[in-house]
């Protein structure tokens, strides 16, 4: 009988021992509780604060310049004499003109941009690029040599009247140039860097990893 007791003393001495050594060693574990709801107001707070400074920043750009581009156009003056091509005498002017190409910031609210919190990646939606204004640089215009039929001498000469239709037949075809849809695309590609840029110099300060993908609205 003492036999037994003292052996179930060495087994509680001993599960003592091996107690005191695991809890020495083994750190206690904390248990932390997610408040989900906290959780989707902070998303929420971040998302919306997003919003609101790209918004801002396109209001402060309302009409934003993307790009420009150099055009020419060029057209034959001619004059004769009872309309017989012996007396023709004709010329060609050449006009050079740069086109401006911008995007209509004011269009973009709260419904045009998605941030999409996994992959961290922003997306405005903005409107496509467009055809400003082409200026023609007058002092860059060309006057080709007077081209001759065997009768047509003398100065060719413009009235004031000739000279403004002229123009304006040169300023059409250099705007012309400048909407065709190869053109456009060009501002549209140009656009894409110019306005990624301007909303990640906007962002940087909050979250400078955020992703910003520029998409136009169709």
């Amino acid at each position: 009988m003492r036999k037994l007791a003292w052996n179930l003393f060495k087994l509680l001495v001993f599960a003592f021992i091996i107690y005191g050594i695991y809890t020495y060693f083994v750190p206690e574990t904390e248990v932390h509780t997610v408040d989900l709801d906290a959780k989707e107001e902070v998303l929420h707070h971040t998302t919306a604060e997003l919003t609101e400074l790209v918004v801002t920043e396109s209001r402060n750009n309302r009409e934003l310049i993307v790009y420009e581009e150099d055009f020419s156009a060029s057209q034959e003056i001619s004059k004769t004499v009872f309309n017989w091509d012996i007396f023709r005498k004709s010329q060609t002017v050449t006009s050079y003109g740069t086109a401006l190409y911008t995007v209509d910031l004011s269009a973009v609210t709260a419904e045009s941009i998605t941030y999409e919190e996994a992959s961290n990646v922003l997306t405005i939606q903005v409107p496509h690029s467009c055809l400003k204004t082409v200026t023609v640089d007058v002092e860059k215009t060309e006057f080709s040599d007077v081209s001759r039929k065997i009768f047509g001498w003398g100065d060719l000469t413009l009235t004031p009247e000739q000279q403004n239709v002229i123009q304006q037949d040169l300023q059409a075809n250099l705007e012309e140039l400048a909407g065709r849809p190869d053109a456009l695309a060009r501002a549209d590609q140009s656009a894409v860097t110019a306005l990624t840029q301007l909303y990640q110099n906007a962002l940087n300060p909050v979250d400078s990893s955020i992703v910003i993908h520029v998409a136009f609205a169709e």
